[in-house]
């Protein structure tokens, strides 16, 4: 959000500001992100770290450094998310709100990523071309990792992409 860009660039000002450009070192920045560690999560001194690699990347694009001083800092390691999924009573809370929406493709594209486990871009780049009625499949052909990927099209939701289908034609 803006607000967070905004409290980034206030810490980051605030430790490296005073500093001129050719001041800002290795061994700062390096300080700068232990302090910091005490303080907030690795991800969130790690965005730290990127925003201020891009800001001394532009200054040696625009010609105010010869080289990022700060190419070689290493970004934390971070823990690996946490995976978590909608129960029943979520399930049905969040179908119930889609099908009393004011439009009418929300309920079948959230119905159709809760029963395929497709990724957004996989159900943004969906096309009737890739759903096979006879054989109940969808074949998605524009995957993250560029393979092919055939989900079976199950009872619960054939009926809807149907139906889905004939309001298009």
């Amino acid at each position: 959000t803006i607000q967070r860009d905004k409290r980034r660039l206030g810490k980051l000002l605030a430790a490296f500001g005073s500093n001129r450009l050719t001041d800002i070192t290795q061994r700062k920045v390096e300080l700068y992100m232990q302090e910091r560690e005490k303080e907030v999560k690795p991800a969130t001194v790690n965005r730290d770290l990127a925003l201020l690699k891009h800001m001394l990347n532009k200054a040696v694009d625009w010609g105010y450094l010869k080289s990022n001083p700060i190419k070689r800092v290493k970004f934390l390691k971070e823990p690996p998310g946490r995976t978590r999924y909608l129960n029943d009573s979520e399930r049905e809370r969040l179908l119930d709100a889609c099908k009393h929406s004011d439009s009418d493709m929300l309920y079948p594209v959230v119905l159709t990523a809760l029963l395929t486990g497709m990724r957004k871009g996989e159900l943004q780049g969906l096309t009737w071309d890739d759903v096979d009625f006879e054989r109940r499949e969808i074949t998605l052909k524009r995957t993250k990792n560029n393979e092919v990927r055939v989900i079976p099209i199950s009872k619960d939701l054939l009926p809807v992409l149907h139906r889905l289908q004939k309001g298009r034609d």
